[in-house]
């Protein structure tokens, strides 16, 4: 390897490759190793008696997907453009987990330096659920704990 590629490397591995995303004009986001894929929304079936954050389910390829609406997770409207909307799949566990979100915002590459943990005052309620802040261009992107979102509506999944 030469001095530039040792250079190109070692800049590359100094960012974070972020999917990021909105939900009521706030930008969330997820490292992009976790995502599995991104679909259209697809008509669900409800579950009866479950969680009121969960949508629903449907199956696709012949994998069952749990949704979770992000939009109730943070008590957010749900009021959305549908030609934006879209499901971000993570696997989680043994989990097929959908995340219901308003519009993919895209792909940012953020230096690592530009992303720090909160700070005590966002310790309180769902605001637990951001894991990191990260600083990208003109915006706040907010960096969730996507396996305590799933651990706080089931209980038996340890992530």
């Amino acid at each position: 390897m030469d001095e530039k590629d040792r250079l190109a490397s070692s800049e590359v591995s100094s960012k974070r490759e972020i999917l990021e995303f909105k939900i009521d004009n706030v930008y969330y986001g997820i490292d992009i190793g976790r995502v599995k894929e991104i679909l259209n929304v697809q008509s669900l079936t409800p579950l009866p008696r479950s969680d009121d954050r969960i949508e629903g389910i449907f199956i696709l390829r012949e994998t069952v997907y749990t949704v979770i609406n992000l939009a109730r997770i943070f008590n957010k409207s749900e009021e959305a453009n549908e030609l934006y909307e879209r499901f971000i799949v993570l696997k989680i566990g043994d989990m097929t987990i959908a995340f219901h979100v308003h519009e993919i915002s895209g792909m940012s590459l953020i230096d690592v330096d530009n992303i720090k943990l909160p700070d005590k005052s966002v310790a309180g309620s769902a605001n637990s659920l951001v894991k990191e802040i990260a600083h990208d261009k003109d915006k706040l992107v907010l960096l969730l704990d996507y396996d305590k979102i799933v651990s706080d509506m089931n209980p038996e999944y340890e992530g």
